[in-house]
């Protein structure tokens, strides 16, 4: 199963911090674009939230309405493109801390960094005999 989002968070941190042997000059400042960045994840994602409960809301709806309805599918995908530019954005502010040496690590990082954003794959368990 994938990492709940705040392990998942602090695993990266943890692979970031061990395997580029941050100064502490660097993790201060990676410390600092790290809490932007979840505070910004955070934000988007109750946005996402709250997108997602008013189009399941729309269920329950005698009439439907296809233009609110695709909006609201709009704006999902408008979040989701944002979410994944600001992690770009994020991780290519991580390399540009880095020294020439850090960034020859920097891609076996990466790696580990999507296995644990993306997850290894396996499947979590099944839902409840009830559901």
């Amino acid at each position: 199963p994938r990492p709940e989002p705040r392990r998942a968070h602090d695993r990266i941190r943890r692979v970031i911090s061990d395997k580029l042997n941050l100064s502490q000059e660097q993790e201060e400042q990676y410390m600092e674009l790290a809490t932007e960045h979840a505070m910004l994840m955070r934000k988007l994602g109750d946005e996402q939230k709250e997108v997602v409960t008013s189009y399941l809301d729309m269920l329950n709806r005698e009439h439907l309405d296809s233009a609110e309805m695709n909006l609201l599918l709009e704006r999902h995908r408008s979040l989701e493109t944002t979410k994944l530019t600001a992690t770009y954005t994020h991780f290519a502010e991580l390399k540009d801390l880095c020294t020439d040496q850090q960034k020859e690590s920097f891609d076996l990082v990466l790696n580990d960094i999507k296995r644990v954003l993306i997850g290894s794959g396996k499947k979590g368990p099944p839902p409840p005999r009830d559901f």
